[in-house]
């Protein structure tokens, strides 16, 4: 690669350096640059999660999650170089965890809880981006106690969360809810994806931690 060096009408060779010869990281540098622009890895991208690690009850985590424009997830994992250390063993390993996940051309993500049938979701839609509990363990009397106790302990989840969450027994429905929302902002509106992306990095972590723990024992209470 060279320089344009205008004034006297010539180039000049840059001299090729390695990420790790100008002290740039993994995480702080180059994970950061891409979250900041995605559209550096030559496509229209929104970030929906930095350092995501809801697989349950493993303690793997990837760099980033992404949707593309038709709503497919895309996992991104960050290398400085090219070297293709460990390059097989991630792939293995991205694979093995999105075991749990369900990617699809639908406006959601879904992860494991570690409780069958109940999956952390993060949502993209055109009016709203939600963070989102939903609980399907069993029959509808099995989910609405697992509800019930969790809604006990309403207030130290919301404690532990940092702020109010939604809460849906849907007594009607075999399945119920709980979440944190952002209204008027919309996937189809490329202006909103930054605060989309804020949303989402910065609730979903706090969202997972406050109930990950009390759903288990909930739905261990239910069952009991």
């Amino acid at each position: 690669m060279y320089i344009i060096d205008k004034p006297n009408n010539s180039i000049k060779k840059i001299e090729e350096k390695t990420f790790h010869e100008l002290g740039f990281k993994e995480r702080s540098n180059l994970q950061e640059w891409i979250a900041k622009d995605p559209e550096c890895l030559g496509e229209e991208l929104l970030i929906i999660q930095k350092e995501f690690d809801g697989f349950g009850d493993t303690n793997e985590r990837l760099d980033l999650l992404a949707l593309d424009k038709q709503g497919a997830l895309v996992v991104i994992e960050n290398k400085l170089d090219d070297s293709g250390k460990d390059v097989n063993w991630q792939f293995n390993k991205v694979s093995k965890l999105f075991q749990n996940v369900s990617p699809s051309t639908d406006h959601w993500i879904s992860c494991g809880s570690g409780v069958s049938g109940c999956v952390f979701d993060f949502i993209a839609a055109t009016s709203y981006a939600d963070c989102q509990l939903t609980i399907n363990a069993g029959d509808q009397a099995e989910n609405k106690a697992i509800f019930d106790t969790l809604f006990v302990e309403k207030d130290e989840i919301e404690k532990a969360f940092g702020g109010k969450l939604s809460w849906e027994r849907l007594d009607e429905k075999k399945t119920c809810r709980i979440s944190s929302r952002k209204e008027e902002v919309s996937v189809k509106d490329k202006s909103d994806w930054e605060k989309m992306i804020k949303f989402q990095c910065d609730t979903m972590p706090r969202f997972y931690d406050a109930l990950h723990d009390r759903l288990a024992a909930a739905k261990k209470k239910a069952n009991s």
